[in-house]
């Protein structure tokens, strides 16, 4: 669930939207000030205008630690929900009277995961905008070099037929294998100093993408992104769909 709004909606005018996906925080305030439909999404099908504490009442019970469940159970996996969740996204947004048909998916850390899975799944999607994607080369662990959030092969040195099926099954959820399958202009930007999504893992989704891509690393960053960097990514979506970027 989410909420959709726009700063005006006249009746013979028709907007280009935006889908955030959850993980996503500084951008609301940019674009904001744009003539955009923004549709702000959650992923786990409740209300996101409840009280913080049922939040956090959630994160601490039924939600806690929902990132690992199911691994050893593809079609169980709490992400496939959340992927065709994304899809259902964006059949919403092209129910709209008021949508032209230009769309682009924004996202940070989790949400830009699902940023790049939405893109690399929807053909109505003309591009995204990917922060230090989560879910990228997580199996990383099990081959010597660092993984991705949740890191969830941290500290395994075995490959016990368990382990085997669970890296099978992140590795068709990983970003990177929809990087792979991307054909659609992607905007990316990373820090360097990132230990939730470390920056090997960045590249290694960045380095998988065949389709159109603009890469901004900021060095000095960790897990965050400079306001600047997002408004760079906001200008090129306006680029991308006024055709600007080529």
């Amino acid at each position: 669930m989410g909420y959709f709004v726009s700063l005006k909606v006249e009746a013979n005018i028709r907007l280009y939207c935006v889908c955030l996906v959850q993980g996503f925080v500084l951008m609301k305030a940019i674009l904001l000030k744009q003539s955009v439909g923004i549709l702000d999404m959650g992923i786990h099908g409740i209300p996101v205008t409840m009280p913080p504490l049922i939040y956090q009442d959630l994160r601490n019970g039924a939600l806690d630690n929902y990132w690992n469940f199911n691994w050893d159970d593809p079609d169980a996996v709490y992400y496939k929900r959340v992927y065709m969740g994304c899809i259902r996204m964006v059949d919403y947004i092209c129910s709209m009277s008021v949508f032209n048909g230009d769309l682009i998916v924004y996202g940070g850390s989790q949400g830009g995961l699902l940023s790049l899975v939405t893109a690399a799944l929807d053909d109505r999607v003309k591009g995204c905008v990917v922060f230090h994607p989560a879910l990228a080369d997580v199996n990383g662990y099990l081959h010597g070099r660092a993984g991705g959030w949740p890191h969830y092969f941290k500290g395994k040195n075995g490959l016990d037929n368990a382990t085997r099926k669970e890296e099978e099954s992140i590795a068709y959820y990983d970003a990177v294998n929809f990087a792979r399958i991307l054909d659609k202009p992607v905007f990316m930007s990373f820090g360097y100093n990132d230990m939730v999504c470390p920056p090997t893992t960045s590249y290694a989704v960045y380095n998988s993408i065949w389709s159109e891509k603009t890469l901004v690393p900021v060095p000095e960053t960790e897990h965050y992104a400079y306001p600047e960097t997002w408004e760079e990514a906001w200008d090129w979506g306006e680029n991308l769909l006024n055709g600007k970027n080529k």
